[in-house]
């Protein structure tokens, strides 16, 4: 029960820590918000958001920018699993398309990443830099048109419309299709996070011995010293105390100077 409660303490320091480091890097861009106090499942759920703008490579859709919201509804993800939802106005077929393939990356970087952390930053810049794909994500929202870009050059651009017709049923062999390119897409998701996770270990390991060697090598030549003692709480109050005692004792060890006049030795 200790260890259980350790490990939710843990998870809700990191995840306050996360949001904290996407303010930091993002400033204005980012909202953290949590449930009111009256919620039976308070602070559950806690929500991170970016305003993310149209980075340069994706300028040829008509999508200024798209507002990515990640939610934490619990610490067990198996219980309260993360959901994800894009607050734009945009079509409702592209924002459902846009959750499930954030949601998709999401929960294949907290299968294959780190234990104990949320991925909340490495996300929110994974948004960043599939902005692009994001736009493209539902091709029947898109509408091509030849336009001018920013520095007044014709370019192809793409509006953003509603779907012209409703979607048809699918059939067994398209469902079974779609299942299989889904879960494809996860496991490379998955061997994506997997991957930059063994890559952070190893550049882990070689600072680490890096270090090492480095402080092995100062220690020989004698270079490293220790450090200031850290004295105990005990020490401390025995210090202030003896400081007090002292207050306004003459200490100097001369005589008192002398008030009365007395003339030189003829």
């Amino acid at each position: 029960m200790a260890e259980d409660k350790a490990a939710r303490k843990a998870l809700q320091k990191a995840l306050q820590l996360e949001a904290a480091k996407a303010m930091e890097l993002w400033g204005s861009e980012i909202k953290v918000g949590k449930a009111k106090k009256k919620d039976p499942t308070f602070p559950f759920p806690i929500y991170v958001r970016r305003t993310v703008s149209q980075p340069d490579d994706a300028c040829e859709f008509d999508i200024g920018e798209i507002n990515v919201r990640l939610v934490v509804n619990g610490l067990d993800l198996e219980e309260d699993p993360p959901s994800v939802k894009v607050t734009d106005k945009l079509p409702a077929v592209m924002v459902k398309a846009m959750e499930k393939r954030v949601l998709g990356e999401w929960l294949a970087a907290l299968q294959s990443g780190e234990p104990g952390s949320w991925h909340i930053v490495e996300m929110l810049q994974w948004c960043k830099d599939n902005f692009r794909l994001l736009c493209g994500v539902a091709d029947q929202c898109l509408d091509p048109y030849m336009g001018t870009s920013f520095d007044g050059a014709t370019q192809r651009r793409y509006a953003v419309i509603e779907p012209r017709q409703e979607e048809r049923k699918m059939s067994q062999a398209e469902k079974a299709k779609a299942a299989e390119d889904e879960e494809a897409e996860l496991e490379a998701a998955r061997e994506y996070w997997a991957t930059r996770r063994a890559e952070r270990a190893e550049k882990e390991a070689e600072r680490a011995a890096i270090e090492g060697a480095k402080k092995k090598q100062m220690a020989d030549e004698g270079v490293l010293e220790k450090g200031p003692v850290k004295l105990s709480k005990k020490q401390l109050l025995a210090a202030a105390e003896e400081k007090r005692a002292m207050k306004g004792r003459r200490t100097a060890k001369t005589a008192s100077r002398r008030k009365k006049f007395v003339p030189e030795d003829k």
